[in-house]
């Protein structure tokens, strides 16, 4: 969705946005396997819980999805294409979020999404919780992300809104490349890019005072959007080596760099840093896929944060129909035939057995899906980014 390194805790709690590709949605390695790995019709639960240091911040996604295969013309191309639509859930300390979410795959190795959401923002006693108003893009600071106990802005010294309520909607389209290259029996490289533009509408009282050029902190994405609405544009790209330590299970280590742009007055931060994923594709029949992932970087681009952040969650997904079969028992091992002893009696010797992840693959697989780092929903914490 890293080795944990030192860190840069803030002076007191954060309520922002958790900015890690989630792989909750990670490609099967086989042909014709368009939904989790087999080429039919299936209805799946996905949840995902992350959360982060710097800034800190817990989140929560649900998503009850339905995925159809969509071109069954064997090849690389289509292998893995499919239609997935689903209601989405997400929820933090300080937000809701209820909507509908697809995915289109018209080839391997390309993802087009969508994405539509209403939802409801409160406020709590934490740095960046709750709808926050500010004069200009300048006032995008710590200090006035900061629960001021005196009321007023401690920049202008008038006086200052507090954070309040507000709903709205959130709209989202994107797509991502993506492709994955075999190195070796158990090692393959995966690389993905992508791009979501999203479009934030909201109404809440406090927007009545805004003066010209003003806006409002959104800190699901850790930007300050102006107007009542604005657009945002978001980029992600991984690299990452996937490292297969079991036939049913896979380590996937490598770099990752998150963006965010607010075209409206320019505004531009960058995370760099490295991505570790833990996948077991079958966890015993109780769910088609787990994962454990984490991310430690630093901002390359920010307006006041700087040092290492830290990034942590796992993701599971549940086949609900039908149902996840058991996983094949271990093939026996047969003896192999040899030719007699020279003393005439008959020896034979049992032959190694090779699981399927030690087999060498019929052809180069140059357009399997990397496990998709980068089109899932992006876990959000107590609030944001």
């Amino acid at each position: 969705m890293p080795v944990l390194l030192a860190l840069i805790v803030p002076t007191s709690a954060q309520a922002q946005r958790l900015s890690v590709p989630s792989p909750i949605r990670p490609a099967p390695t086989q042909a014709g396997a368009h939904c989790l790995g087999e080429p039919r019709n299936k209805l799946t639960l996905e949840h995902t819980v992350a959360g982060s240091i710097n800034p800190l911040g817990i989140g929560n996604i649900v998503r009850l999805g339905w995925c159809t295969p969509l071109i069954r013309k064997p090849g690389l191309l289509f292998d893995f294409t499919n239609f997935d639509i689903g209601a989405l859930f997400t929820n933090s300390p300080t937000d809701v979020n209820l909507g509908v979410q697809a995915f289109l795959s018209p080839l391997s190795i390309l993802v087009l999404r969508a994405e539509a959401t209403v939802f409801y923002i409160w406020p709590i006693p934490l740095q960046g919780a709750g709808f926050i108003t500010v004069n200009s893009p300048q006032e995008f600071t710590l200090a006035r992300l900061s629960p001021d106990p005196t009321g007023f802005n401690r920049m202008t010294g008038q006086p200052e809104v507090p954070a309040t309520t507000a709903y709205g909607g959130r709209v989202m389209v994107g797509m991502t490349l993506q492709g994955q290259v075999p190195l070796g029996k158990r090692l393959d490289i995966a690389a993905a890019i992508g791009a979501n533009i999203e479009y934030w509408s909201l109404s809440s009282s406090a927007l009545s005072g805004l003066p010209l050029g003003g806006g409002f902190y959104s800190a699901r994405r850790d930007v300050i959007l102006l107007g009542s609405a604005d657009w945002l544009v978001m980029s992600t790209a991984a690299l990452l080596f996937n490292i297969k330590i079991h036939r049913n299970s896979s380590l996937k280590i490598g770099g990752v760099n998150d963006l965010a742009y607010v075209p409206s007055h320019g505004y531009l931060g960058n995370i760099a840093g490295g991505l570790l994923v833990w996948n077991v594709a079958n966890l015993r029949q109780l769910a088609k896929n787990f994962n454990l992932f984490a991310r430690v970087g630093t901002f390359t681009h920010h307006q006041f944060r700087s040092g290492i952040t830290i990034a942590l969650g796992l993701s599971i997904v549940y086949e609900l129909v039908p149902k996840p079969a058991k996983l094949p028992p271990p093939e026996p091992m047969e003896p192999a035939v040899t030719a007699p002893a020279a003393s005439g009696d008959p020896s034979a010797s049992p032959a190694p057995s090779v699981s399927p992840s030690d087999a060498a693959p019929a052809a180069p697989q140059t357009a399997v899906p990397p496990a998709a780092v980068l089109d899932p929903p992006q876990p959000s914490p107590a609030a944001g980014r």
